[in-house]
């Protein structure tokens, strides 16, 4: 579940993915759940750990954290800062597992400070999935991700950032198999392959826009910087912006994002297996109550397909 604030798309609702999760746990006793992704300007690092250390304990050991360096959306409206974000990621990752893996904790850092600091119980070990998606970030996954989940690259742009992020850890003496390739992947599936192409464009054209340094990355200019997500606020001031997100080229949505029927779906994942990705996180973008059909034919025809290869 993301951790948002708040929502996306004309209904900005959205519920804290923490405690949904915990009910989630009681009653899906082999599914695991992640939060995909929080940050660490919302909750002091002990928070946090103690948090995941609980869900933890009691799903017996099925909960993933996914953390990035935030967005504004989430935190500038509440006062929240974020300044030297990817500074003070990495400083709330050191602490973080120095919680769950040492007896006492002394620490003096830019931005925490603790004495004779502890959690238990000790978690079983709890993935960290870091959404290393600027060189900044790709760095501290190289250094303290257990896994890596960056979003809307093309498989072209995967494989490069992947061999940055291996070179990294390879430098400071680190397995670069300990690091889970992992890939949050938006797709919209559907037996009508123009009509998954129509989600795609609709939705696709909006998640790009707001993503400024992926277009560049894809080979494309933005069409507006104004609509970045770690840096705007979503207000009427920028509504005129939302007019420019009909510019975004659907060949870059065609590069970063899987759609069509079953088969087509496949072969777009095939893509970035064969870039080095081993870990999907879907992001199904098929509306309301589609999304449960969509859902459906993921899991009977798609993922059931990639069991039976392997």
């Amino acid at each position: 579940m993301p951790d948002h604030l708040v929502g996306w798309g004309r209904k900005p609702d959205t519920l804290d993915p923490w405690t949904t999760i915990a009910s989630m746990m009681v009653k899906y006793r082999r599914v695991k759940f992640g939060v995909g992704v929080t940050d660490p300007h919302r909750r002091h690092p002990a928070v946090l750990a103690h948090q995941a250390m609980t869900l933890d304990s009691v799903s017996s050991g099925r909960f993933i954290v996914g953390i990035g360096a935030g967005e504004a959306m989430n935190l500038a409206p509440y006062g929240i800062s974020y300044e030297k974000a990817t500074q003070k990621l990495e400083e709330f990752l050191t602490v973080v597992k120095a919680l769950w893996m040492q007896d006492k904790v002394n620490f003096k850092g830019l931005f925490y400070e603790l004495k004779d600091a502890f959690i238990l119980p000790k978690p079983s070990g709890i993935p960290i999935f870091v959404a290393g998606n600027s060189p900044k970030t790709m760095g501290i996954t190289a250094k303290l991700g257990d896994g890596w989940i960056p979003f809307k690259m093309s498989p072209e742009v995967y494989r490069k950032n992947l061999e940055k992020i291996r070179g990294i850890a390879r430098s400071i003496g680190r397995n670069p198999d300990e690091i889970t390739p992992s890939i949050l992947l938006y797709t919209a599936i559907s037996r009508d392959r123009d009509y998954a192409r129509r989600i795609v464009e609709e939705q696709g054209k909006i998640l790009l826009a707001i993503s400024p340094r992926r277009l560049k990355e894809l080979g494309y200019k933005p069409p507006t910087e104004k609509l970045n997500a770690h840096k705007t606020i979503f207000s009427l001031e920028i509504l005129p912006e939302l007019e420019k997100v009909k510019e975004v080229p659907f060949e870059a949505l065609e590069k970063s994002f899987v759609y069509g029927n079953a088969e087509d779906c496949i072969e777009g994942i095939k893509k970035f297996i064969d870039a080095g990705c081993r870990y999907f996180t879907l992001g199904v973008l098929n509306p309301g109550p589609e999304r449960d059909e969509a859902i459906k034919t993921y899991s009977e025809k798609v993922i059931q397909y990639f069991k039976e290869e392997s």
